[in-house]
């Protein structure tokens, strides 16, 4: 009798699975309305939404672009230093930030794609003007680094010496 109860309750509990599928609506898409009839489905206002804002990007010039990342990233490190001080913050925000600058920076490079700039390159041209900016600073300040002397110089200069005084 109890076998019989259960595949019962078995058929019964799939039929009502198959109902639930069935009557599961998909997703809804948007329509538009035009004077010659119905357009086509689109995809949902979210994806257009955030093409919208990426677009707004491309306007931006390269200056702005350097400078808005780099507002970005100062903002995600201080949202993190609140995050580990236990301070008050919205961690959404250090996912926003992230994916803001994610967007910028793709923006710089389909634009350093456009021009023909290979990746190399572009890491190669960032490196060095970093490298560039730093002697520029050091320049400013008035600091002067030496280089160590190579052991191989002092090496020649005592060779040179002991040939002299053997001679």
């Amino acid at each position: 009798r109890r076998g019989r109860e259960s595949e019962s309750e078995a058929r019964s509990s799939d039929e009502r699975a198959r109902k639930r599928r069935e009557t599961m609506r998909p997703m809804r898409l948007t329509q538009t309305v035009t004077r010659q009839g119905t357009a086509p489905l689109t995809a949902p206002r979210r994806a257009v939404t955030a093409r919208a804002a990426a677009s707004g990007l491309k306007q931006l010039s390269d200056a702005q672009l350097e400078q808005q990342v780099k507002e970005a990233k100062t903002e995600i490190v201080k949202l993190e230093m609140k995050k580990a001080s236990r301070q008050e913050f919205k961690p959404h925000e250090i996912k926003a930030q992230k994916k803001r600058v994610a967007q910028l920076l793709t923006v710089k490079r389909e634009r350093e794609i456009e021009q023909g700039i290979s990746k190399r390159e572009s890491k190669r041209a960032e490196k060095n003007a970093a490298l560039a900016k730093y002697k520029q600073q050091l320049k400013d300040a008035n600091i002067v680094i030496q280089r160590p002397k190579s052991t191989k110089l002092r090496w020649q200069k005592r060779q040179a010496a002991r040939d002299a005084s053997e001679e």
